[in-house]
């Protein structure tokens, strides 16, 4: 289990950032399953959901007038700890999003992204211009199309499936398979991340406060600006594990010093 916030100031005040983990798993026998994108690698991202205040507003608005949404995004840096390059293909995607959505009514009901029924949560995965510095490029009105949502090609599973009625006090979780490993990535990818004794990715999780999403939204202000994690590992960044063991067809294939 790779804790990504957890006692951070921002993780632990309400409306500021979720508590989050991601657990990286596989399994040492081949891959079964339908899925043609990966070999059976996972992540399981969970979030502790702190019930919203009635008086919660973000960014000068009023939540139960607009739909807002909250979460938590993680930055991947390289192996040094560093912000990779925008034209850097191995490593991870440049960041990733989960996001909760607050529905257009009474405090802590969930929304949905535009469109869709059950959608009351997602993860989407961001290219640097998504981004740009420290996540100065995620504003408000466009959470819910920046980059692309993980979705069914990937196997992705919310829990609850369905969009409950209110939110409550509880851990979520948003699961998704890992795509098969790859030498180099397409910038619009799912890329993989490496949970090895050795060779684990690093990345730096950043609190994404509550924000409005509708068209008041549209420039990065510093009340909604996203706060890096500083408590775990060094100064925030951390090396995953988990998942280090590769499926045994891939081992078949001689694939062995790629293991994940």
């Amino acid at each position: 289990m790779n804790t990504l916030l957890s006692t951070e100031t921002c993780a632990t005040t309400t409306g500021s950032g979720l508590r989050t983990t991601w657990t990286i798993s596989g399994t040492e026998n081949a891959y079964a399953a339908e899925l043609t994108t990966t070999d059976g690698y996972s992540i399981t991202a969970s979030f502790v959901y702190t019930l919203l205040s009635s008086s919660t507003t973000a960014n000068g608005s009023d939540c139960t007038a607009v739909t807002c949404a909250i979460g938590t995004c993680v930055e991947t840096l390289d192996t040094e700890g560093a912000v990779i390059a925008a034209t850097v293909t191995d490593e991870g995607n440049m960041a990733i999003c989960h996001w909760f959505y607050q529905a257009i009514t009474t405090i802590n009901v969930p929304g949905v992204n535009t469109g869709s029924v059950n959608n009351y949560s997602e993860t989407r995965y961001l290219q640097y211009a998504d981004w740009g510095t420290a996540g100065s490029n995620v504003i408000g009105s466009t959470v819910m199309n920046a980059g692309n949502a993980i979705g069914a090609t990937h196997g992705f599973v919310r829990t609850p499936s369905t969009k409950p009625s209110v939110y409550t006090t509880r851990t979520y979780t948003m699961f998704w398979y890992q795509p098969t490993w790859e030498h180099t990535y397409v910038s619009t990818t799912l890329r993989r991340y490496n949970g090895g004794e050795s060779n684990g990715d690093k990345v730096r999780a950043y609190c994404a406060g509550l924000r409005p999403t509708d068209s008041t939204a549209s420039s990065y202000v510093a009340s909604t600006a996203l706060v890096p994690a500083t408590v775990n590992g060094n100064v925030g960044v951390i090396t995953l594990t988990g998942a280090k063991m590769l499926a045994t067809s891939a081992i078949a294939l001689g694939s062995i010093m790629l293991a994940f």
